[in-house]
Order: structure tokens, then sequence, then C-alpha cells
């Protein structure tokens, strides 16, 4: 649940369906982290008969993918259902990426080629990441292979007798 996304349950055709709440028929579902929980307290919706939908481009605008989705923009189908009885986006969408310049495309084989998708320097980790996150904004590797403080040695540090 880290990000936003669907969960499916596949629910066993042995479950049962008789209980002393609900209705004949219906189940009790739970969720639960055994594991990794921190991000719980932060979680904003549960949404119940969810689904996830991808843009399709129809030779769209280049910088329709800019801006991100306002929430409620979505409101109907394309092709109508009678069995879906509401369309509802409650989010602001995500993911959207714009299409890539020319100059962009020539510096990201540059990269590439430089560092053939093995990070070595700091550089081929900050651009890596970069490239490859782009929701990620800035990335800053620290070097910690040489220190240059004020500690002196053990040796310096030693009385002399």
């Amino acid at each position: 649940m880290i990000t936003t996304g669907v969960i499916l349950f596949d629910i066993p055709s042995k479950a049962s369906k008789n209980n002393n709440i609900l209705k004949n028929g219906l189940h009790w579902l739970r969720a639960a982290a055994e594991i990794d929980s921190e991000g719980i307290p932060q979680l904003i919706d549960i949404k119940c008969q969810a689904a996830k939908v991808e843009f399709k481009d129809k030779n769209n605008d280049p910088d329709y993918l800019a801006l991100p989705l306002p929430e409620k923009t979505i409101s109907k189908m394309v092709v109508a259902d009678s069995a879906i009885k509401k369309i509802d986006q409650p989010f602001t969408s995500f993911g959207g990426r714009i299409q890539e310049e020319s100059d962009e495309f020539y510096t990201r084989v540059s990269e590439r080629l430089r560092h053939k998708n093995r990070a070595i320097t700091i550089w081929d980790y900050e651009h890596i990441i970069l490239q490859n996150f782009p929701s990620v904004y800035k990335v800053k590797c620290l070097n910690h292979t040489r220190y240059e403080g004020t500690a002196t040695s053990i040796n310096e540090a030693a009385p002399e007798m």
C-alpha cells in the first residue's frame, strides 16, 4: 500500500457464505499487513469495486500528460454499460509522462552508452535513479570513501613515551 493501486482478493470457492450478521451469499473480507505496516496511518481511502484506468493515446497533444488529470474529471464511460451504476474519480491521476523530446533522447542515450546501465560513479547512481524513477525530483549521493574531517589518527592522539 505504498502507492495508489488496486488490491485483488481471490476468494476460494469453499469460503463460507453462511454467517450471522450478513445476508447469505456475502463474505467478510479482512486485509492485514504483517510486516512493513508503518504506512497504514497514512492511508487516505479504501474504495470497493475499484478499477485502474489507463490513458489511450489517440494522437493527442504531446503535452497532454504534462499535468495530472484533476479529480472528478472522469464521470462516465465512453461506451455505456448498464451493469455499472456509477463512475467516480476520487483522486488526481498518477504515473503519466510526456513524450521524450529529441534533446532528452540524445542525452539519455549518451548517458546510457557511458555507464551501460551499471552504476560505478556517484554521477552514474544519481542519473540512473532519476531516469528510472520520474517522480523523484533530485538525487544526491554522498561520497563516504574518503574522510576529510578534523579527527586525528590513533598514532597522533597517543601520548609519546
